[in-house]
C-alpha cells in the first residue's frame, strides 16, 4: 500500500470518517480493483465533491495516466 498526497508526497497516517454512503462507495471501487483491467481507478467523493480519495491498483503505473 502506498498513501499519498496529491504531489506524490507519501503519507503515512491516514484517518478516514466517511457516512454509510461513502463508505457503501468504497467498498464498491475496492471490490472493483480486484478485477481491474490496467489503467483503472476509481474516485471516491464526498457529496461537495472537494474531498476526493482515489483507488488504484499499486503495480499499475499507467493507472492515473
Amino acid at each position: 500500500m502506498r498513501i499519498t498526497d496529491s504531489s506524490g508526497q507519501l503519507l503515512s497516517i491516514v484517518y478516514l470518517a466517511m457516512s454509510d454512503e461513502e463508505a457503501r462507495e468504497l467498498i464498491g471501487a475496492l471490490e472493483d480493483l480486484q478485477r481491474a483491467e490496467k489503467g483503472w481507478h476509481a474516485h471516491v467523493s464526498d457529496t461537495s465533491g472537494r474531498v476526493e480519495v482515489t483507488v488504484y491498483r499499486e503495480d499499475d503505473p499507467t493507472a492515473l495516466s
